[in-house]
Formats: C-alpha cells, sequence, structure tokens
C-alpha cells in the first residue's frame, strides 16, 4: 500500500465533503458518491471516510454512507488552505510534492544578509484559479486510470492550496503544473482542447519564469 498516496486520497476526500457541503456542518453527502467522484472505489472510500469519522473530521449522519464534515473538519481543511507550508494536526503541508526538477527555480548559495523577492501577479493567480475550475470539469470527461485521477486530484490540490496561499510559491505551481501536462498527455486526446493547448501551456510559462 502506498502510504504517500492514501494519506493523499484521505485530505482530499475530506476537502471533497468540504466543498460538496461548504463548510456547512448541518449537509450530508453520500460516502461513494463523494469517491467516485475522486476516481476512488467504494470500498476504499468506506474505508477512508471510516478514518476520518474516527479522527472527529467527519460525522456519519445516516445508515447507508450518508456522512457529513463536522466542525473539526471544518477547521482542519481551512487551516490547511490557509497554511499550505504547515502541518495540521492529521495532514502533512498539502503542498508538499515530488519536484524533479528546479528549472528557474529562485536558489541563493554562499550569500551573506541577501535577499530576494518574487513577485507573482493577482492575474496570474486568477488565471491558475479559473484553469483549475474548468480543468475539474473537464476531469470528468477524461479517461483517466485511477491511478492517473488520483495524480492530477493531488496536483490540483497542491495548486489551490497555492492559488490560496498569501505568498504562493511560483516554484511549486510551475512544477505541478508541469506534471499535470506530463498525466494528461499519456491519454491521447485529452491536450486536444483550448484548455490544455493554450491556457495550461501560458501558465506553466507565467510560473516558470
Amino acid at each position: 500500500m502506498d502510504i504517500q498516496l492514501l494519506k493523499k486520497q484521505r485530505f482530499l476526500f475530506l476537502e471533497k465533503v468540504y466543498n460538496e457541503t461548504q463548510g456547512d456542518t448541518s449537509c450530508m453527502v453520500d460516502t461513494e458518491e463523494i469517491g467516485q467522484e475522486l476516481g476512488i472505489d467504494d470500498r476504499a472510500s468506506r474505508r477512508i471516510a471510516q478514518y476520518l469519522i474516527d479522527e472527529g473530521l467527519l460525522e456519519a449522519l445516516a445508515i447507508g454512507g450518508g456522512i457529513g464534515i463536522s466542525h473539526n473538519g471544518v477547521l482542519e481543511v481551512e487551516e490547511a488552505l490557509s497554511n499550505p507550508d504547515k502541518p495540521t494536526q492529521h495532514f502533512l503541508p498539502i503542498n508538499i510534492i515530488n519536484i524533479g526538477s528546479m528549472n528557474n527555480s529562485v536558489v541563493q548559495q554562499g550569500t551573506t544578509n541577501s535577499t530576494q523577492t518574487v513577485t507573482i501577479k493577482a492575474d496570474n493567480i486568477a488565471d491558475l484559479k479559473s484553469f483549475l475550475l474548468d480543468l475539474k470539469v473537464s476531469l470528468k470527461k477524461m479517461q483517466l486510470s485511477m491511478e492517473s485521477q488520483n495524480e492530477v486530484l493531488a496536483e490540483i490540490a497542491t495548486l489551490e492550496a497555492q492559488a490560496n496561499s498569501p505568498k504562493p510559491k511560483h516554484t511549486i505551481i510551475g512544477e505541478a503544473l508541469k506534471s499535470l501536462r506530463s498525466v494528461l498527455e499519456g491519454v491521447a486526446g485529452n491536450l486536444a482542447t483550448p484548455l490544455f493547448q493554450v491556457t495550461l501551456p501560458h501558465l506553466i510559462n507565467s510560473f516558470s519564469q
């Protein structure tokens, strides 16, 4: 079992419930439907939901898989999204990704009392948020394997965390976008739309400078 993937799935599951209920602890959603939206099979979804219930982040509201987010679950998601560099009580920092290369990164070596400033324009972040919304809609139509879909969802979580951070890191955003492109290139036709022919390359270029 891939423990890191399981941890990502747990957070994505909790975040999905948070988004579906808009953080309303009185709302109920279906465990298996949440899992299906994330590309997780029913059995795994039930295990993940039970873990989150045991941790006090979700609540079992009805027989048959009806669940809702708890007050502690709302706090956990909002803390994770507001501080993507820091761990929460139950999860590691959500912007931790495996960066295979450090192209155009900001690194200082051998300096004394030096400073560097990287500015990410607000319109770039707005474009990123718009892209992520469109990607989530398109994801339902893509013929991705469960493994590939989980990879995409993990990168989306990373990008959303950075987009909502008061100090987004361009290197993390750029590498996550490149990872998305690599995954989607594996399925014929996925990149044959303006979203991926125009918007994605534009964003990669914007956050790789």
